[in-house]
C-alpha cells in the first residue's frame, strides 16, 4: 500500500466528512487507506463517517488523548509506505495527494513535506513551513512586532513571511495539519510525544527527524484548503474568540515542553520569563486600550487568554513519553 491517511477527530461531524471524501476523489493510482482515531466525540460524528464511509478505519479512545497520542495510534493501524497525518477541518484536490507523494519519492534525504496552507473562505494563506521558535524570533512573534516587519529576514524569522510563498525549499518543521512522512523513518524517531496534547507536535516530531539527518521539506505546488481554527473551536467557551483560554494555555504548556527537551534549563528559564513577561503586557492592554476600541468583552476575553499562559510557565514539565 502507497498512502496511508491519518485524521484525528474530535466532534468534527461539521467538516470531517467533506475532508474524507475530498481524499477518497483523489487521483492517486489506488484508493488511499484512511485511519480515523476518535478523541471521544459526542456530537453523532463517529456513527456519521461508520453510515458514510464504511472503508474507513475508525479507532474510538476512551478519552481524549490529545492530537499527538492519537496519531500515534493511527499510526499503529496504518499500513502505507507514506502516512500523512491530516487534520479534519482541511480539503486536498484532487491532485494534491499524488502530487505530495511523488515529491516525496524523488526528493532525495527527505523524511518528510508539507504543503501550502490557505483558508478556502477568504484565500488567506497560512504561514506553513517556519523555522524553529527560537528565543528571539518568538519573542518577535509573541509581541507581535514580526506582524510589523513581515519582510524582515531579522523580524520574520519565526513565521517566515520574508520568504518567498511559492518557494520549495526545506524547512526546520512544518504544520501538522498536512504532513507526509516516509513510515520507516516515523518509526526510526520515535513517533509524536504524547506530552504534546495540542500544539508544537509537529516542531518536536520534525525537530527529530533533522536531527537524525534527514531533510523536511515545503512544497507549495500543492495547496491544501484549511478551516483554520475550526478543531481548536470546540474546546473555546461561550464569547471567547479565535485565541480561547484554554488554546492559549494549551500553547504555553506545548513550547515549554519543547524548550525543555531540546534546548536546556537555561533557555527554558528563559521561556518562561519571556511568556510572563508578554503575557501580562498583552493582558494590559486588552483590558485598557482594547476594551475602549473593541469593547469590554472582547478585550476582558483577550486579557484572560494571555493570562492563561503564566500558570504552564511557573509548572513543572515532565519526561518524553509516546503513545499512551
Amino acid at each position: 500500500m502507497v498512502l496511508s491517511v491519518c485524521i484525528v477527530n474530535y466532534n468534527g461531524r461539521d467538516f470531517l466528512p467533506a475532508c474524507i471524501e475530498s481524499v477518497l476523489e483523489s487521483d492517486l493510482d489506488g484508493v488511499p487507506e484512511i485511519v480515523v482515531v476518535d478523541n471521544r466525540s459526542t456530537d453523532g460524528s463517529v456513527e456519521l463517517i461508520r453510515e458514510r464511509f464504511p472503508g474507513v478505519t475508525i479507532i474510538e479512545n476512551a478519552r481524549n488523548t490529545g492530537f499527538a497520542s492519537a496519531n500515534n495510534r493511527a499510526f499503529d493501524a496504518a499500513g502505507g509506505r507514506f502516512v500523512l497525518f491530516l487534520n479534519p477541518d482541511t480539503v486536498v484536490p484532487p491532485d494534491g495527494l499524488r502530487r505530495m507523494v511523488s515529491f516525496l519519492e524523488k526528493s532525495e534525504g527527505t523524511a518528510a513535506c508539507g504543503c501550502r496552507l490557505f483558508h478556502p473562505d477568504t484565500g488567506r494563506v497560512e504561514s506553513s513551513a517556519r523555522s524553529y521558535p527560537e528565543l528571539l524570533p518568538l519573542f518577535w512573534n509573541l509581541t507581535y512586532i514580526d506582524r510589523l516587519f513581515p519582510s524582515s529576514p531579522f523580524f520574520a524569522r519565526y513565521l517566515m513571511t520574508h520568504v518567498p510563498e511559492l518557494e520549495t525549499r526545506d524547512a526546520d518543521w512544518v504544520t501538522g495539519a498536512c504532513l507526509l512522512i516516509r513510515s520507516e523513518v516515523f518509526e526510526r524517531v520515535g513517533g509524536f510525544d504524547s506530552r504534546f496534547f495540542m500544539y508544537c507536535e509537529d516542531i518536536d516530531f520534525c525537530y527529530r527527524i533533522r536531527r537524525a539527518g534527514w531533510r523536511v521539506r515545503y512544497y507549495p505546488a500543492v495547496s491544501i484548503g484549511h478551516y483554520r481554527g475550526l478543531s481548536s473551536a470546540r474546546h473555546r467557551s461561550a464569547g471567547e474568540g479565535e485565541l480561547s483560554v484554554w488554546g492559549a494555555r494549551q500553547y504555553a504548556e506545548s513550547v515549554l515542553i519543547f524548550y525543555s527537551g531540546h534546548y536546556g534549563k537555561i533557555k527554558t528559564v528563559m521561556l518562561r520569563m519571556i511568556l510572563i513577561a508578554t503575557s501580562l503586557l498583552k493582558a494590559a492592554c486588552w483590558i485598557t486600550v482594547g476594551s475602549l476600541t473593541r469593547g469590554w468583552v472582547k478585550g476582558s476575553s483577550r486579557a484572560r487568554s494571555y493570562c492563561a499562559m503564566i500558570e504552564p510557565a511557573l509548572m513543572e514539565i515532565g519526561p518524553r513519553t509516546k503513545g499512551d
